[in-house]
């Protein structure tokens, strides 16, 4: 279990270098972020304080690598009628051939959520496009100390008919600010109340 760990890791690094040499960076691809790998994500990344957050193949905490790899879908957006967006239907990929494919009739944040996991390596639950499943992926955070949450943790939250599941961005007041696929039919970054959080994984 702990070389799977290991191994989950060592890809989701490698992914992330991949990511910031298309940024116009010259990583080595070796699946270990190291300073320099540290350093580009300072450079692009700076509100996500690399230097307090360790992200290393010995690290079980991903909710860093999650927040970079989701940020770069920030404003991708489902199409009205017929069709999907081209990226958003490539998360669809991953789900059942029975749901229904078409962006703007299934609610996609659990999608976005998985599709994320999956790029970083670290893993999905059973039926991951279901936001109540991410309930019980990863470890929890406890929910009456919102403070220490992390700045990429797993948000799932209650909603009007269902559930909805994101990543953290901050936290301020009684107020939850995360990033989200199928937020406003967007990947956008959304205010939600403490009071709809029903659990905060990482």
């Amino acid at each position: 279990m702990s070389q799977l760990r290991d191994n989950d890791n060592i890809i989701a690094a490698g992914i992330l270098q991949h990511r910031l040499n298309q940024r116009g960076e010259n990583l080595k691809l070796d699946g270990w972020a190291g300073s320099m790998t540290r350093a580009a994500l300072n450079r692009h990344f700076p509100d996500l304080h690399p230097q307090t957050t360790k992200i290393h193949p010995e690290s079980s905490d991903s909710s860093f690598i999650h927040y970079a790899l989701a940020q770069g879908y920030l404003g991708q957006k489902e199409l009205a009628g017929p069709g999907s967006n081209p990226v958003i239907a490539e998360m669809f990929r991953l789900v059942p051939h029975w749901l229904d494919q078409d962006d703007s009739k299934t609610a996609w944040c659990g999608i976005f959520r998985g599709y994320i996991g999956h790029k970083a390596g670290t893993g999905l639950p059973p039926n991951h496009f279901r936001a109540a499943e991410w309930a019980r992926w990863g470890k929890a955070r406890r929910l009456n100390r919102p403070m220490t949450w992390k700045k990429g943790d797993t948000v799932v939250m209650t909603r009007p008919g269902g559930n909805h599941v994101c990543f953290l961005d901050e936290v301020s007041g009684d107020t939850a600010f995360c990033l989200g696929g199928n937020q406003s039919n967007a990947v956008t970054i959304a205010p939600f109340k403490l009071s709809r959080i029903t659990a905060v994984r990482y």
